[in-house]
C-alpha cells in the first residue's frame, strides 16, 4: 500500500498490497500540510511519518471482499507492531520523494 502526497492531498494506491506500506511525496507537494489537513497523521522527520491506522483502514478498504482485506490489514498492522512501528493508534511509514513523471 502506498500513501501518495500529490498537490498537498493524500491518495491511497496499491491498497490491495498489504505486504508493504510507504509514503511517496511527489515533488512540489507538502507532506506535513497534507497530513495535517486530512488529520491522517504527522511527520516524525524527513524520512518517516506516523499515519493513523483508522485513516488507512477507512481510506484503503475495498468495496469488494472487505472482510478478507480487513483480516490481511490487521496482519500487516500486527507485523508493524511486532517491529515497534505502531504507537498510539498510528503506524510509522517510510517516506520517499519522486518527480511527477516517475
Amino acid at each position: 500500500m502506498k500513501i501518495e502526497v500529490v498537490e498537498n492531498s493524500l491518495q491511497i494506491s496499491h491498497g490491495e498490497n498489504l505486504k508493504a506500506l510507504s509514503m511517496v511525496v511527489h515533488k512540489g507537494s507538502e507532506a506535513g500540510a497534507a497530513l495535517a489537513a486530512t488529520k491522517a497523521g504527522f511527520l516524525l522527520d524527513d524520512l518517516h511519518a506516523m499515519i493513523s491506522i483508522d485513516y488507512l483502514r477507512d481510506a484503503a478498504r475495498p468495496t469488494e471482499d472487505p472482510d478478507a482485506w480487513s483480516t490481511e490489514f490487521e496482519k500487516m498492522i500486527a507485523y508493524a507492531d511486532s517491529r515497534g512501528w505502531v504507537q498510539d493508534g498510528a503506524v510509522r511509514v517510510h517516506i520517499s520523494t519522486r518527480s511527477m513523471s516517475s
